[in-house]
């Protein structure tokens, strides 16, 4: 019957209203655009030409809308990113290998920053907090770095 209201159950649909719709669609595109930046990684491109190609401003905004797609995903998308990049990172150290073990200076800064890439990846360095010391009276202000227990954060320990 053409004069029946719409219902879903025993609740009135409530027509979307254009500014609603506007505002969904956005974060679909936003969703959308997230998810071309994080296939876009995988596929091995830096962060800069992730921002060059979909429009963020710089690479941290491609960073972030990776890391946000990230969240997105199920556990096992994620996994599967990282795996990925330890493989390419494992590739860049053993094209470099054998310059490290001669002794070559740039070869094995190169090699130390991959680890570092690495540990970052596999969550193996305890995160920092700046603790900040301020004190009245002209003095100084002083910034200790405290290491934290990441079990103790978490609650796992």
């Amino acid at each position: 019957m053409p004069d029946e209201p719409n219902t879903i159950g025993s609740e009135q649909a409530q027509p979307q209203t254009p500014a609603k719709g506007r505002a969904q669609r956005r974060q679909f595109a936003a969703m959308e655009r997230r998810k071309k930046a994080l296939e876009m990684r995988m596929a091995g491109l830096t962060y800069q030409q992730i921002a060059d190609n979909l429009g963020y401003g710089n690479r941290n905004s491609a960073y972030d809308a990776v890391d946000s797609a990230l969240r997105d995903i199920p556990r096992e998308n994620a996994v599967k990113l990282r795996t990925l990049e330890l493989e390419r990172l494992d590739f860049a150290a053993s094209r470099i290998a054998k310059r490290v073990s001669q002794g070559d200076l740039p070869a094995i800064d190169r090699w130390l920053k991959i680890q570092e890439r690495r540990a970052r990846l596999q969550g193996l360095d305890a995160p920092t907090r700046i603790q900040n010391d301020l004190t009245s009276g002209g003095e100084k202000i002083k910034f200790v770095p405290v290491t934290v227990d990441p079990k103790k954060v978490t609650g796992e320990g």
